[in-house]
């Protein structure tokens, strides 16, 4: 599970945003556990929350009742997780997007602000769109269901290209042709008829 934060870049920016979306993760995976299933749960935050990040999340773990050993959290680069996870969960993340060209599947936790502000992916990405009370069947599916498990992989695969441009080593030279073309001719110095202009030399 990808963390979220709240930004404060609009006034839809919601202080109560990360626990609550850690919260329905760890419900989620722990509805799993419930019935048996060995699933465990990678929260992985962003480095600009791990001053409070390891401490909150203990603190909803023990609020939660989740068991602390089915847990591992981590603010390091996002990619070694998203390659070994199963499923990758995030709330409107490039997190999904990264996990979609790993060939896992992504879930799209939906929260109001992102359908206020997005919504951050198409119908046809093949990434799980899943309000919080149905993370755990969701997950559920993916996991457990190979058919269900391969239709959102092969609908992702497709997506692949749309989220992945090719490098071709041409990009300063695009920028340069981009800077050409918005270059604009110098504006033209008046100079009144009673002064001479200045000399450069």
């Amino acid at each position: 599970f990808a963390t979220t934060w709240a930004a404060g870049f609009t006034a839809y920016s919601d202080p109560a945003v990360y626990d609550r979306t850690v919260l329905a993760a760890l419900a989620a995976v722990r509805q799993g556990r419930d019935k048996g299933l060995d699933y465990r749960l990678i929260v992985k935050d962003r480095p600009s929350n791990r001053d409070f990040g390891a401490q909150r999340t203990r603190e909803l773990v023990a609020r939660s009742g989740f068991p602390a050993e089915a847990l591992v959290y981590d603010t390091a680069g996002a990619e070694g997780w998203i390659t070994a996870a199963d499923v990758v969960v995030s709330v409107d993340s490039n997190c999904s997007i990264e996990a979609v060209l790993a060939g896992v599947p992504a879930v799209n936790l939906y929260e109001p602000s992102g359908f206020l502000l997005g919504p951050s992916f198409a119908a046809e990405d093949g990434i799980v769109e899943v309000a919080p009370e149905a993370l755990g069947d969701a997950l559920e599916r993916i996991l457990e269901d190979k058919a269900e498990r391969a239709r959102v992989l092969m609908i992702q695969r497709t997506r692949i290209g749309h989220f992945n441009g090719a490098n071709d080593g041409k990009a300063c030279l695009r920028v340069a042709r981009l800077m050409a073309e918005m270059e604009r001719p110098p504006a033209p110095v008046f100079w009144p008829a009673w002064r001479s202009p200045p000399c450069w030399r």
